[in-house]
């Protein structure tokens, strides 16, 4: 790729890129592997960005997958390959788009797409000290039962961990 200023960009560094919303260059995915939507395709039949999937068949230009939770929760629906670029935000110096399904595999989550969600479990695993107001609330409120929700600590920023999982009655 050539940018404004005719600096040539090697496909492997292009490759190597994924902004917020994209997909990787390379989706590697697997029948019954959990996904993610990244776009709102068609809210109308439940497919909206941050919609659980789960992959089911895989065809050159759909994958056929079912819905994994919500009220549309087991309906069947297909993810086209559609082309996706980067906001203007991402801050790289030249636009550029790729043909790719808006899918990103998904055995976890940020606390912003969980919000609203019911969830069967809950590990909880903050790194740093950078919750802001509401957001541990809105964590360890995920689960049906408090006895599902786990929290995983770091110790003076060591790699030992410490799991607190709450105390059965």
């Amino acid at each position: 790729m050539i940018d404004e200023y005719c600096a040539v960009y090697p496909t492997e560094f292009l490759n190597k890129l994924c902004p917020g919303g994209m997909s990787p260059h390379v989706l590697e995915l697997k029948v019954n592997s959990p996904v993610i939507l990244l776009r709102n395709i068609l809210p109308s039949s439940g497919l909206c960005n941050g919609t659980r999937l789960i992959c089911k068949r895989f065809f050159r230009n759909l994958i056929e997958c079912v819905i994994a939770v919500g009220h549309k929760k087991g309906q069947h629906v297909l993810i086209p390959r559609i082309s996706l670029r980067p906001s203007d935000s991402t801050g790289y110096p030249f636009q550029f788009k790729r043909k790719q399904f808006p899918l990103k595999l998904s055995f976890a989550m940020k606390i912003n797409k969980a919000q609203g969600q019911t969830l069967s479990r809950v590990m909880v695993f903050p790194p740093r000290s950078c919750f802001s107001h509401g957001q541990l609330y809105v964590a360890l409120s995920r689960a049906r039962k408090s006895a599902n929700v786990g929290v995983i600590m770091t110790r003076d920023g060591t790699r030992s961990l410490k799991l607190i999982l709450p105390r059965s009655n």
